[in-house]
């Protein structure tokens, strides 16, 4: 029997070392159940990870007592969350079941040779075709020029905005609303080609982008791009365009 929509199944077990605080488990996929390795299992908000063995097997020892949310992805896989509490001495197992994900690719259409791209566009693509946030290419973008503005694309694909009372500045929300440990908005970090930035959106034209790349939340963000506080609340990625 499937319990909960994120198919885990967590089974609490005597602790096997006095004092120890622990996770482990295993990582399977839903349509096969075949064990998967290399799956990340992270602790939000620390830098405390491990990724799954060849069997698909996991251990994260030396956990802290109290309540806190696990992250589990996959290349190729929909990420998983799971909130867990654990006890001074305690041994938590649990069972995750990853859903593959849709990978569907544009027609290809051949008309003239492909252009060359930057590194960082690059790996734009492979993301892309990976299924995970939402991309906006080059090709797009030039479609766009002089018809829309970098405001109303973001708008379209999901990103609100406030207004900072004090500079009069937009900046961008998650659509997910309030995090759950604040009231205020969850503002959205933004990263121009690697490097996370404090930018005026409004003030940056569609004719000087090569790709944009939206990620609503921590469980979609590449770990490459989860730098500075406000990753939590999703990334905007902005590629500068090839001249």
């Amino acid at each position: 029997m499937r319990l909960g929509l994120l198919g885990l199944f967590p089974l609490v077990l005597p602790a096997l070392v006095q004092g120890q605080v622990l996770v482990r488990g295993l990582v399977v996929s839903d349509s096969t159940r075949l064990p998967l390795a290399g799956a990340e299992i992270l602790v939000e908000g620390t830098k405390t990870s491990v990724l799954s063995t060849g069997k698909g097997r996991f251990e994260l020892g030396g956990l802290p007592a109290g309540r806190m949310r696990l992250l589990i992805r996959h290349v190729g896989y929909r990420p998983q969350v799971r909130v867990v509490t654990l006890a001074a001495v305690d041994t938590l197992d649990l069972l995750f079941r990853l859903q593959a994900t849709a990978q569907s690719l544009d027609p290809i259409v051949v008309e003239a040779p492909a252009p060359v791209l930057s590194p960082g566009l690059r790996e734009m693509e492979q993301r892309r075709r990976l299924g995970l946030g939402q991309f906006v290419t080059t090709a797009q973008l030039r479609d766009l020029e002089g018809r829309r503005s970098l405001i109303e694309l973001l708008r379209r694909l999901g990103v609100n905005f406030e207004r900072e009372a004090r500079t009069g500045r937009v900046f961008p929300t998650s659509p997910r609303g309030p995090t759950e440990m604040s009231l205020k908005s969850c503002r959205m970090q933004v990263v121009l080609d690697w490097a996370p930035i404090d930018i005026e959106l409004a003030a940056v034209p569609i004719s000087s982008l090569g790709g944009v790349e939206v990620y609503k939340g921590i469980s979609e963000t590449p770990l490459i791009f989860e730098r500075g506080t406000d990753a939590a609340c999703g990334v905007i990625v902005l590629w500068t365009r090839e001249r």
